[in-house]
């Protein structure tokens, strides 16, 4: 899936080419997630600036990922499509998390299709079975890391890479399986985690080895397993092992970093109410 990625008047980085679902996806979340918030004047719990800042720059990790010029040269390069990929697995779900976007994402959707569609579907017994069970810790870490095991299967990758179809399922098994993961780690209100805070930190620090022996076993090969790539036609001109070891880095540090940072800022969470139920007594 190797295009010529000199286009109109010969711009040499595809601004000229639009990814039209992406575009409507997210200018639809922004708009209903603002209009929800105008929509409940008084709320009982006010989203705060910064949590409004967290959805906004969700939307903006998850439009530069599925966007040109990222999206466009992921075919190309292994090192970009790590990147993308980090955008869409660890910057998106934790910032649209922390957004607390599930009322407001409800209220600004038109009455019609809160009453007709996003109503029975919450109100579905085989949904809510469904969702119960693939909320379960361990179903959705497993699933969390297994998406991301399978798809770096060497024959697997490269039929992503070369068929387009194959790449979308791709990316939206990563997103869901994501959002799902983060859903475990993050009280976004009115959610509540299943999880304890120090389970919370347990899993996060153990989803580093499965991570790390993936990121080193790809960066550490001396054999190309991603040979559909064409480094040479991208931004980043390197060889195809090169091209694959930085990839692999960017894989093995982006997950390992995030979840430190994750499971410190869970800490201090949980330090801090843990202070003020003391104070309370």
């Amino acid at each position: 899936m190797h295009l010529n990625h000199v286009g109109f008047l010969d711009i040499p980085f595809p601004f000229y080419y639009v990814n039209i679902v992406p575009l409507v996806l997210c200018v639809g979340l922004i708009w209903f997630y603002n209009k929800g918030i105008k929509n409940n004047p008084n709320p009982s719990y006010k989203i705060s600036r910064w949590r409004k800042i967290s959805f906004h720059l969700s939307i903006v990790a998850l439009f530069l990922s599925l966007e040109p010029p990222i999206d466009l040269y992921a075919d190309d390069s292994f090192i970009i499509h790590q990147i993308q990929h980090a955008l869409i697995r660890m910057i998106f779900p934790p910032l649209f998390l922390l957004g607390n976007p599930v009322t407001p994402l409800l209220r600004g959707v038109p009455n019609w299709a809160f009453n007709k569609i996003f109503n029975p579907i919450m109100n579905s017994r085989g949904v809510n079975a469904y969702y119960n069970f693939i909320t379960k810790p361990l179903v959705t870490v497993i699933l969390y890391m297994l998406i991301l095991y399978v798809w770096q299967v060497s024959f697997i990758h490269n039929l992503s890479v070369e068929n387009i179809y194959v790449h979308q399922i791709m990316h939206i098994t990563m997103i869901v399986s994501s959002l799902l993961f983060w859903w475990l780690m993050i009280d976004s209100h009115p959610h509540q985690s299943r999880l304890h805070y120090g389970l919370r930190i347990l899993f996060l620090g153990l989803l580093i080895f499965p991570n790390t022996f993936l990121g080193s076993l790809i960066t550490f090969s001396g054999t190309a397993f991603y040979t559909a790539y064409d480094p040479l036609n991208s931004p980043i001109p390197v060889s195809l092992i090169t091209d694959q070891r930085i990839g692999g880095l960017i894989l093995w540090m982006s997950g390992d970093m995030m979840n430190v940072i994750a499971a410190a800022v869970i800490m201090g969470v949980w330090y801090n109410k843990e202070e003020g139920k003391s104070t309370n007594i």
